[in-house]
């Protein structure tokens, strides 16, 4: 596997987010100044990019706040807590919906997680499941167009979002098919409720699969 460095990963960001390369390359130097990432030489003696490091690019990128208070807020965003566990199975009426500190109590949530490459406990934190994803999911599967990594932050609220499906598969008679391999999980760390009434800015910044899939192949040193 290819050595990937954070100037790679850097190089994502910037084509993740195009006409914003001057603050790209303000909040990763923020954050490198403040340990959120691998460090040691430079050139052909960078260090090798680890799965924290590319859970720590994540939410650098969905960091909405000052450039130069990157950093910390990178930091605390890495500690949102798991707040909430939804599945989405079509065999069922409707979403399902589990509170994280009741996620131990249901055991039929396991196959559904697992589908993800996940291990879903309480307390649990954004920073860990992302690891898990660059660790165990990105290897093996693909990410999907609309999956979806979201910061959603109003004055003091925050939380970060994390949607996955499952396949798109229809039978003959057009129905989706059923199962953990089918549905779709949506996790939320930190605040329930973002959105509350008030004079507050309403932010959201989203990553999609196909950007996902890019920084996943750059993990696995096969990216061009």
């Amino acid at each position: 596997m290819a050595k990937t460095t954070l100037s790679q990963i850097v190089q994502w960001a910037e084509k993740t987010m195009p006409g914003d390369e001057k603050r790209v390359g303000s909040v990763f130097a923020d954050c490198r100044k403040k340990g959120c990432f691998t460090t040691g030489g430079r050139g052909n003696h960078a260090p090798i990019m680890k799965s924290s490091d590319f859970s720590m690019a994540v939410l650098a990128v969905l960091h909405h706040g000052k450039a130069t208070e990157s950093g910390e807020a990178v930091e605390k965003l890495a500690q949102l807590p798991l707040a909430l566990l939804e599945i989405d199975d079509p065999s069922r009426v409707e979403p399902i919906a589990l509170l994280a500190e009741d996620i131990d109590k249901n055991h039929f949530e396991a196959d559904y997680s697992r589908k993800f490459g996940l291990e879903l406990w309480h307390p649990n934190n954004v920073f860990i499941v992302l690891m898990a994803l660059f660790e165990e999911y990105a290897p093996n599967s693909q990410f999907f167009p609309d999956d979806k990594i979201s910061l959603e932050a109003s004055g003091d609220r925050k939380s970060i979002k994390i949607q996955l499906r499952g396949g798109d598969s229809v039978d003959e008679d057009g129905w989706r098919g059923q199962g953990p391999d089918h549905s779709r999980i949506t996790m939320t760390f930190g605040d329930f409720t973002v959105w509350e009434s008030g004079p507050h800015l309403r932010q959201t910044r989203s990553l999609y699969g196909e950007a996902i899939n890019s920084l996943a192949a750059l993990r696995e040193g096969d990216a061009s």
